[in-house]
């Protein structure tokens, strides 16, 4: 009676283990490989199931193989979208410090050009309309740098770690589970039959030694898949800086835009561009081209 509830439960911790895995495996397999994916998890389980069933050595050590690749399908299914979630918040997290970096840099600059703009008012008349407008963009960049430091995403990457640890071990320990209730199945049902008083037969030796073999899997490339890079482009020709250089360079030299573009060899039209570059950048229209820029620069360095 004994034997038979013990029985009774191991196949009833057998089936849960295994239906449970089975999820997870056939969600992966059937995203991998379409309708199919349940003859996949299923033929993999099964194989498992029934390798560990066989007292063989070589058995066995087929039944490892096996074990890991089915347990590989759950591992990933349950993995995956943790670890997308997470590099999708620290993909978010790097564009907003490159945009709050930007906006800082731009903010400098622009409090140094209202701070040449005062100070060019005190001598004459004409600078209200670019003070009003610096003054109007360093209070859309204020308030863009608050709303991006308030909202910054969080730093979660331990507490995903430990989830995927969790899961993971969650994973492997019913894999374990399985492959012990199957392998104490196994063992009682290959117990040999009583001998026959009659006959002096000696009892079969039991030589087979039963491993428990823990079955882990390598999930270093599933956690530590690289992070999607973010290329951020170094613009060296920034239009805004060689005009601040191109109107230094004019004051120094007491030359004017027309005179410059001969000395330049860029023709009026790209340094009109140039000087309008930020309002033409807005309204989507051509704008300076990148030849003209580096003339331009080479001109300055001269």
């Amino acid at each position: 009676m004994d034997t038979n509830i013990n029985t009774l439960v191991s196949i009833t911790i057998l089936i849960s283990c295994v239906c449970l895995l089975q999820i997870h495996g056939i969600a992966f397999w059937t995203a991998k490989v379409g309708v199919f994916g349940w003859g996949w998890s299923l033929l993999l389980e099964v194989s498992a199931l029934w390798l560990w069933h066989k007292p063989k050595v070589s058995h066995r050590l087929l039944a490892v193989l096996v074990s890991l690749l089915t347990l590989a399908g759950p591992i990933h299914h349950v993995t995956s979208p943790i670890l997308e979630a997470s590099h999708q918040a620290a993909n978010e997290a790097t564009a907003s410090q490159i945009i709050l970096n930007n906006l800082e840099s731009e903010k400098s600059r622009l409090e140094d050009q209202l701070a040449t703009y005062q100070a060019n008012s005190e001598k004459r008349t004409g600078w209200l309309t670019p003070i009003t407008a610096t003054n109007k963009r360093l209070i859309e960049i204020d308030e863009r740098i608050a709303g991006l430091t308030i909202n910054k995403p969080d730093d979660a990457k331990l507490y995903v770690n430990w989830v995927i640890i969790m899961e993971v071990a969650g994973l492997i320990i019913f894999q374990i589970v399985a492959v012990l209730t199957i392998l104490s199945l196994s063992k009682g049902s290959n117990k040999p039959s009583k001998p026959r008083v009659k006959e002096q037969v000696d009892p079969p030796k039991n030589t087979q030694l039963i491993e428990n073999i823990v079955a882990t899997q390598n999930t270093s490339n599933e956690s530590n898949l690289p992070e999607d890079d973010v290329s951020i482009e170094i613009v060296e020709l920034e239009p805004l800086t060689i005009l601040e250089n191109v109107e230094v360079f004019l004051k120094r030299t007491g030359k004017n835009f027309r005179e410059f573009s001969e000395y330049a060899g860029v023709s009026p039209k790209e340094l009109s561009f140039l000087r309008n570059h930020e309002k033409r950048l807005v309204s989507g229209e051509r704008t300076v081209s990148i030849k003209a820029l580096e003339q331009i620069q080479k001109a300055l360095n001269n």
